[in-house]
């Protein structure tokens, strides 16, 4: 039996993943939906398209969305949306249009976020036999899109602020505990942000930047929602004095 280097079977099972995707995969567009909480602006719609080349079944379900401190996401079931239809099947190279109507409180004083979970739906394959009568091996995908969906009254605005920021002992001795809250009513991404982190060294101030890959990793894509609190905890340099009471500068990119 010939051996295969790593080079190759790594080659091969991408080249798996790629047929499988394109047989068994859908899309979904867009990835963000804003609603009114009343009138024409209540129902929006979804594209979900299969351009593979065999029948997909999906199933859609809404959530409502709140995170922990810790960036973990918690849903829940809501009956806030109805969606037609909840389920399809798309044949190969079928698009769809899914209509969601928000018909929850209207009298919103701040955007309400909620989750729509698209999920491609189990289909028992058939096994076809080649020349020999042998079973052939058949590839089977599951994909699962999360959307996300903001309900959104006007004249909201998020409102980003350093809540605390101390030396902490939780990591190592050099730990410094950072906690922004979004007071105001609306979300904020996190993307772009700087932070800046200042204490009285030996006689004088000293301020640390956060280098940019450590920016990224902290702040890149993380979503702040009304009223909600996030919580890191970042490793600080030599320098920073932890023994001193320390300042933290903030720089939101807003939304576009």
């Amino acid at each position: 039996m010939p051996k295969f280097s790593k080079r190759l079977r790594a080659l091969v099972v991408l080249a798996l993943l790629h047929t499988a995707q394109n047989s068994y995969g859908f899309k979904v567009s867009p990835m963000i939906v804003s609603f009114d909480p009343q009138g024409p602006g209540a129902t929006k719609s979804v594209q979900i398209e299969n351009p593979g080349d065999s029948m997909v079944t999906i199933e859609l379900t809404a959530f409502s969305r709140a995170h922990e401190e810790s960036g973990k996401e918690v849903r829940k079931d809501t009956e806030d949306f109805t969606i037609y239809p909840e389920q399809l099947s798309l044949k190969p190279k079928e698009k769809r249009s899914i209509r969601m109507t928000y018909i929850g409180n209207s009298a919103l004083t701040e955007e309400k976020p909620y989750r729509l979970v698209i999920t491609q739906l189990p289909v028992t394959p058939t096994k076809p036999t080649d020349d020999s009568g042998k079973a052939k091996v058949n590839l089977e995908f599951l994909l699962e899109y999360v959307v996300s969906a903001y309900v959104k009254p006007s004249g909201t605005s998020a409102n980003v602020v350093v809540e605390s920021i101390k030396h902490s002992q939780e990591k190592n001795s050099k730990s410094i505990e950072l906690v922004l809250k979004n007071a105001g009513n609306a979300h904020q991404v996190l993307t772009g942000s700087q932070l800046s982190i200042s204490s009285e060294g030996t006689g004088k101030e000293v301020t640390w930047t956060l280098p940019e890959e450590l920016r990224k990793k902290t702040f890149d894509s993380e979503n702040l929602l009304p009223g909600a609190k996030r919580r890191w905890l970042l490793t600080a340099p030599a320098n920073i004095n932890l023994g001193s009471k320390l300042k933290a500068d903030f720089t939101l990119k807003l939304n576009e």
